[in-house]
């Protein structure tokens, strides 16, 4: 029975609650020795991001600082080029030799899974873990039906890749949601709308670097 070690990647324009409580809920049902989020710093399939990759990976240190088992992680913002999700892999099965290695994904990215840079080579590496979110209909590929387990916990016994569908993963949080809800100049850009999408450490960093062209913060206001 080998150790897990988590991968969790994303664009994380802002790093969000929904992230941190479906990767909290999940880290109830299974034990993983240490979770590495890893900022995807030129992601591939996406052109534009708003935050640039300093501001995106300072904002995921701040949201993370109180979690000693995770990591912001900055292997992607080191390569000069694109980088794959497959080379993200190989680089932490050479760290953690000895460990499994558990890749955790969003319902959305299952659905795209098939056309990622080296698929076949990828799904034969790694674990995998489906966070559910509502709106995101779960068709397991064919290649991965034979691998379902029942629970996000049996991973650790498998020898072979294993997947997993964790469903009390299901917060509806949208990064563009809040980029959109920070430049609304009707909404107060410190209320009690962005303290339930955002970490406070998130929000005042966003204050204090003036991200998203959001207007300047008075902390007498908050309400």
């Amino acid at each position: 029975m080998k150790k897990l070690v988590g991968i969790f990647g994303g664009t994380f324009d802002p790093v969000h609650l929904g992230h941190l409580n479906a990767v909290n809920e999940l880290c109830t049902h299974i034990h993983f020795y240490r979770v590495h989020w890893v900022l995807s710093a030129r992601p591939p399939h996406k052109d534009r991001i708003a935050a640039s990759i300093s501001q995106r990976f300072e904002m995921l240190q701040a949201a993370l600082a109180d979690y000693p088992a995770y990591v912001a992680d900055d292997c992607e913002i080191k390569r000069q080029d694109k980088s794959y999700t497959v080379d993200t892999v190989e680089h932490f099965q050479l760290m953690y030799p000895g460990y499994a290695v558990c890749l955790i994904i969003g319902a959305d990215s299952l659905q795209q899974l098939h056309g990622w840079h080296r698929y076949q080579e990828l799904i034969e590496q790694v674990h995998i873990v489906v966070l559910a979110r509502p709106g995101y209909s779960l068709q397991i590929p064919d290649q991965l039906r034979t691998r379902l387990v029942e629970s996000p916990d049996q991973l650790v016994s498998r020898t072979t890749p294993g997947l997993a569908i964790f469903k009390k993963s299901a917060h509806d949080i949208s990064a563009t949601g809040i980029r959109t809800l920070l430049t609304e100049k009707s909404v107060p850009p410190a209320s009690a709308k962005l303290k339930i999408l955002l970490p406070q450490s998130v929000i005042d960093y966003i204050q204090n670097h003036q991200i998203y062209t959001i207007e300047s913060m008075n902390p007498e206001k908050i309400k």
